[in-house]
């Protein structure tokens, strides 16, 4: 009986270390993406467009830190080119 009880014991804990190393490998390969945001409303001016960039999975996520504030934007069309200029929202 008691044999039977620790071999039972010894199966569990091999059967969950065999389970606990199915996992997937943490991530490494970041890359970085650009991601525009806006809400256009027909008939009303463009606000609140933010442009920011992904951050890493491991570093702690910080607004500011993805912010693009230097960033290009022109808007055209046809002809017509619109350069928006960055303002530091409050």
């Amino acid at each position: 009986m008691f044999l039977k009880r620790n071999h039972i014991t010894v199966l569990f804990f091999c059967l969950m270390l065999a389970l606990g190393s199915c996992e997937d490998p943490i991530p490494k390969d970041y890359v970085e993406y650009k991601i525009v945001e806006a809400l256009l409303v027909i008939d009303e001016p463009i606000r609140d467009i933010r442009i920011t960039k992904t951050l890493p999975l491991f570093d702690e996520y910080d607004y500011e830190k993805a912010l693009i504030s230097n960033a290009k934007i022109i808007i055209s069309e046809g002809d017509n080119k619109f350069e928006l200029l960055y303002r530091h929202s409050d």
